[in-house]
């Protein structure tokens, strides 16, 4: 059988798939940076080494380094995707930039850890509002009550499971299954999450990642939460949506019809959205310090219970999935109290 040559469109296949090599949010970063060069420093693309350090030099004073850092990869990401060379490959940039951290470096922020005080205190107030909700069978309660399972559902997955933000958003349904698990050694039942790529998967080869069901603990349990989620989530969408469309785990609420309600929809999150979620939580719950966490508060705060719980660094490496001992250290916080073991959380099979 000959092959019809014709319908065949390797370029623009080619190009889908290079296209998403890198993240949306790698996408949006760099062109938010291209934007910044053009119109706020007026620069010209293609660019030379003389414009890319005039560059750099000018806003040194006002930016971060780890954002010049990204404005680099911008400008080398755009000149090689289209055919130049990279201005910024060259010793005069790299000693520019050294130059630039030595006298301009500031310790970066961190996030404040998440304790299991904190999210058992968030857990409580979202519990109150799931029941308040099922009181009065109305759209705006019926928003409330899909909304409070979804935050509890996203913050003790991204708590026990150390998930970041845009991993979060990612997540699909056909990808976490129920089973037994092997968690550090043992036994115990829970969901085996898979997830095509990530942020620490440089060759995206693909990885699963187990999470424990916390039956000693079952109103901080995430799987009994995601379970929760699901069942209310699907039922829901499946009366006011029928489009079969790739089912994200946790959809986004957007307006619907010209009214002010909004619904839920099977449209994925946007990591950036993330960003003031977990303070307007925790400003909610009665936390006082509302606006010194983030995301990043599960994920640092996941890392500082595990260590206070004397488990060793390589099994936290390999569980939260950080590579090196120093990545690791930069989540831990040895202020934050410990409370019992977390393997005697897990709900143990024989």
């Amino acid at each position: 059988m000959k092959t019809n040559i014709e319908n065949r469109k390797p370029q623009s296949e080619m190009k889908e798939l290079l296209e998403l090599a890198s993240s949306a949010n790698t996408k949006k970063s760099y062109s938010s940076d291209i934007k910044h060069y053009q119109e706020a420093w007026q620069g010209f693309l293609p660019a030379s080494r003389a414009m890319v350090g005039e560059y750099l030099a000018h806003y040194a004073k006002t930016l971060k380094v780890s954002t010049l850092q990204r404005r680099c990869s911008a400008l080398r990401d755009w000149h090689l995707k289209h055919g130049f060379s990279d201005p910024t490959d060259s010793k005069s940039i790299r000693e520019l930039m050294k130059g630039i951290r030595k006298k301009y470096n500031q310790p970066a922020d961190q996030a404040e850890p998440l304790t299991l005080s904190h999210l058992s205190q968030i857990i409580g107030y979202l519990d109150s509002v799931i029941v308040d909700s099922q009181k009065c069978l109305t759209d705006t309660m019926e928003t409330k009550f899909l909304s409070a399972l979804r935050d509890k559902s996203m913050i003790l997955m991204g708590f026990w499971r150390g998930f970041r933000a845009d991993t979060l958003v990612e997540l699909q349904q056909e990808l976490i299954k129920p089973k037994k698990i092997n968690f550090m050694g043992t036994l115990v039942n829970g969901l085996e999450i898979y997830l095509p790529y990530s942020k620490g998967d440089r060759l995206v080869k693909g990885d699963r990642f187990p999470l424990p069901s916390l039956s000693k603990m079952p109103k901080l349990c995430p799987v009994s939460a995601y379970q929760e989620w699901i069942n209310a989530s699907d039922y829901y969408l499946s009366i006011t949506e029928n489009d079969g469309s790739s089912k994200v785990v946790y959809g986004r609420f957007e307006k619907k019809g010209e009214g002010n309600g909004i619904a839920l929809t099977r449209h994925k999150m946007r990591s950036g959205s993330l960003a003031h979620w977990l303070p307007r939580l925790c400003k909610k719950a009665g936390i006082e310090n509302y606006s010194e966490f983030s995301s990043h508060s599960m994920r640092r705060g996941l890392a500082t219970f595990m260590h206070e719980q004397h488990i060793p660094i390589e099994n936290i490496m390999h569980y939260i999935g950080w590579r090196s001992v120093s990545s690791a250290m930069k989540y831990l916080d040895l202020k934050t109290d410990g409370v019992s073991q977390l393997l005697s959380l897990t709900d143990k099979r024989e």
